[in-house]
């Protein structure tokens, strides 16, 4: 069987939500990751930025695992008929 790569979009996303869940732990761990003098405003910005990210992960369809992938590629129907 063909290697399915994962699509480019899903790294993306994926790499998003990595990127604002560390930023909230730094953020939670007492450092400052993005210098500003009004920690509320910092605290708005990284409460933001951790939203978008996991309302836009979540909302698409990130087909990670390869079974995922192949049910894209092929169909439902397909792979019914695979698991047989």
């Amino acid at each position: 069987m063909r290697k399915l790569p994962i699509n480019k979009g899903a790294w993306i996303r994926l790499a998003l939500l990595g990127l604002a869940l560390i930023n909230q732990a730094l953020i939670m761990a007492g450092y400052s990751p993005i210098p500003l003098d009004d920690v509320t405003l910092e605290q708005f910005i990284s409460l933001g930025f951790t939203v978008a990210a996991s309302l836009i992960a979540g909302w698409k369809d990130n087909d990670v695992t390869k079974k995922a992938r192949l049910r894209k590629q092929l169909g439902e129907k397909e792979i019914e008929k695979l698991e047989k």
